[in-house]
């Protein structure tokens, strides 16, 4: 792998490398350690899009990850934040989290994340404050259910850009290019007042993010998407606030964990009634 410059207070044994030089299996293992549903196709749009930091132990594997995703302007996300069990609780996330977050501000960007909540405690004291509620639900596959066939979508160019247009008012900064990439090997769903992404997940299809005008267009949305992906396991983040809970379990969903957002610097204005279901806490 190819080393990168030296880390200050790196444990001995370890050295930096280029995320997107680290072995795909060896990323993929981080997350797949973690329970994560990313798939090699998340980790290609991530290190497409942004930038990785990883750490591995001299002559051996990738043992912790960090990415920092610029939007197109304004905002930068900082996900991928894992390291393997036996190197736990030696500063490794700190380190990483420490060059994501210099990286970011050398962009000029606000930061954000989605924090589990053993992270906000460790986010918090980097200074990043506490915003909306987010719920990550699931649904497991029906019994017998199979993948239902592809259908090709008919996405016009105007409706797409109305769509992305929604997404950076809902955001407060625009992110077309990273949603091509989820749209890449996914589905997309528009309406005249909203949008749904549907993609493929190593454990479960991700349904979101969904960006709706008003209540019925969202839940309307989030039913055809549904009735997409068929009987399959599916998970997707919803903003506590929108509400989406009885509708939620009435579609056999139940709340996995939840993610508190979180963010350093000014954020952009946003709209974030428009936001009913993210992107995941990778992303956004």
């Amino acid at each position: 792998m190819a080393c990168e410059r030296a880390v200050p207070g790196l444990p001995e044994g370890l050295e930096a490398v280029a995320l997107a030089a680290a072995p795909e299996a060896e990323r993929l293992a981080l997350s797949c350690e973690a329970g994560w549903n990313q798939t090699p196709a998340d980790w290609h749009r991530l290190l497409g899009l942004g930038l990785g930091f990883g750490l591995a132990e001299r002559g051996g594997p990738l043992v912790a990850s960090a990415v920092l995703l610029p939007y197109d302007r304004d905002i930068a996300w900082i996900s991928m934040v894992l390291v393997t069990a036996r190197w736990r609780r030696r500063g490794l996330a700190s380190l990483l989290m420490g060059r994501a977050v210099a990286e970011g501000q050398a962009l000029a960007r606000a930061l954000f994340l989605d924090a589990t909540p053993d992270g906000v405690a460790v986010y918090r004291a980097l200074g990043f404050l506490e915003g909306q509620a987010i719920t990550r639900w699931h649904r497991p596959a029906a019994a017998g259910a199979e993948a239902p066939p592809a259908r090709a979508e008919d996405v016009g160019r105007d409706a797409w850009a109305a769509a992305c247009a929604r997404d950076a008012r809902a955001m407060g900064a625009p992110r077309g290019a990273l949603l091509e990439a989820l749209a890449g090997d996914g589905r997309r769903i528009l309406r005249s007042g909203g949008s749904l992404l549907l993609r493929p997940g190593r454990l479960a299809g991700q349904v979101g993010p969904l960006i709706a005008e008003d209540r019925a267009t969202a839940e309307g949305l989030l039913a055809e998407g549904l009735a997409a992906l068929g009987g399959g396991a599916a998970f997707l983040d919803a903003r506590d606030g929108a509400g989406l809970e009885a509708v939620l379990q009435a579609a056999g969903f139940t709340p996995q964990r939840p993610f508190l957002r979180m963010h350093l610097g000014r954020p952009p204005a946003g709209e974030p009634a428009l936001l009913w279901l993210t992107a995941g806490p990778e992303f956004g």
